[in-house]
């Protein structure tokens, strides 16, 4: 519900705020406004993204487990990458986002109508468009960047993370240092 969500975000931007360096909170922050543009946008349901939202949510509602799910590999990827050799870190977080986001549109498609697919995409644009154009701009889907990333090594992880915040802090973080 919307102020489960916008607590959430509220609670996320805090922990950045507070307990984040300046290099790492200024691309979590990135993801934070968009995430709480989108919820803010869907969350009035007199406007056109309300009405929007309410026309998906029974069949994205209906596919929860199948969309959780993509949050849960993408989660484990993250944590993942943390351990990866630095150099390959923010290739994998961005190719695994870009896999994520497929994950999200095709667990809609075909069990919803077809406008889902587009709404859920535009969702996840709206949610971490600014990061992904700036941070991840060379590392789209199918591009040779992804390609030629060496696989993560198999781990005994089953995920740290109960979000995406935590890792994705991390991995920037890293990146930092």
């Amino acid at each position: 519900d919307c102020r489960k969500e916008k607590a959430s975000e509220k609670c996320a931007r805090s922990y950045s705020t507070k307990c984040l360096a300046r290099f790492p909170r200024g691309m979590v922050m990135l993801l934070l406004d968009g995430i709480r543009n989108e919820v803010n946008a869907k969350c009035n349901t007199s406007s056109p993204s309300g009405q929007e939202y309410l026309k998906h949510a029974p069949c994205l509602n209906t596919n929860g487990a199948r969309l959780h799910q993509c949050m849960r590999d993408l989660t484990l990827v993250l944590d993942q990458s943390v351990d990866a050799p630095q150099k390959s870190r923010l290739a994998l977080s961005c190719c695994s986002f870009n896999t994520y986001r497929t994950c999200m549109t095709e667990s809609v498609n075909g069990a919803c109508d077809s406008s889902t697919k587009a709404y859920v995409d535009k969702i996840i644009t709206g949610y971490a468009g600014d990061l992904l154009d700036t941070v991840c701009a060379n590392y789209k889907t199918g591009s040779d960047a992804c390609k030629t990333l060496p696989s993560l090594p198999k781990s005994t992880k089953t995920g740290r993370s109960a979000s995406l915040l935590s890792p994705l802090a991390r991995i920037v973080t890293s990146l930092n240092g």
